[in-house]
């Protein structure tokens, strides 16, 4: 359940900011920085979902150490 909050989380700002820059006109550069923040979003899922088979891989996300989080 962590993944998918912590997928959540760190997907839904950029799926707002793209929406937010469809609404403006449109042009080559605004669907790049919707392509780059979809393909970063997939990265982050794909690692993040590796990560608790293969502690490793979670270099590949700057440090090899999943987040803790308190459920208060």
């Amino acid at each position: 359940m962590q993944f998918i909050t912590r997928f959540v989380r760190t997907v839904v700002p950029f799926i707002v900011a793209w929406f937010v820059a469809l609404g403006v006109d449109v042009d080559a550069a605004a669907v790049e920085e919707g392509l780059v923040a979809i393909i970063g979003a997939l990265y982050y899922a794909l690692v993040a979902w590796l990560e608790p088979r293969f502690p490793w891989i979670g270099w590949f996300l700057g440090i090899a150490k999943e987040p803790k989080y308190d459920l208060a």
